[in-house]
């Protein structure tokens, strides 16, 4: 064999080489791009879940907050309510006390 023939198989061992080289390089890319597609999706379904938990706890918090101002509201109605009540008591012995 003649230092042509070793060129020719050098130059096409290296081309196989190159060719392999490309392939592995871009499978990688791609294993690395479908990881993180995978995590972006993981990250966004986490962090729907998180807000919706939010959503619930801010709208459980506003109940319990409407919850405990109806209750004042109603404390203070009951509170005006039987002071009425007594003040009409006082000015019905007082006409009582005039008769």
């Amino acid at each position: 064999m003649g230092p042509t023939k070793y060129i020719i198989i050098a130059v096409v061992i290296i081309i196989i080489c190159v060719i392999l080289g490309l392939y592995v390089v871009d499978k990688k890319a791609k294993e690395k791009l479908s990881e993180a597609s995978k995590e972006a999706r993981r990250l966004k379904e986490e962090a729907e879940r998180d807000a919706e938990a939010k959503k619930k706890e801010a709208i459980l918090e506003a109940k319990e907050e409407a919850h405990k101002l109806r209750a004042e509201v109603e404390r203070e109605n009951r509170e005006r309510r039987n002071e009425v009540q007594r003040l009409e008591r006082r000015i019905i012995q007082k006409e009582r006390s005039f008769r």
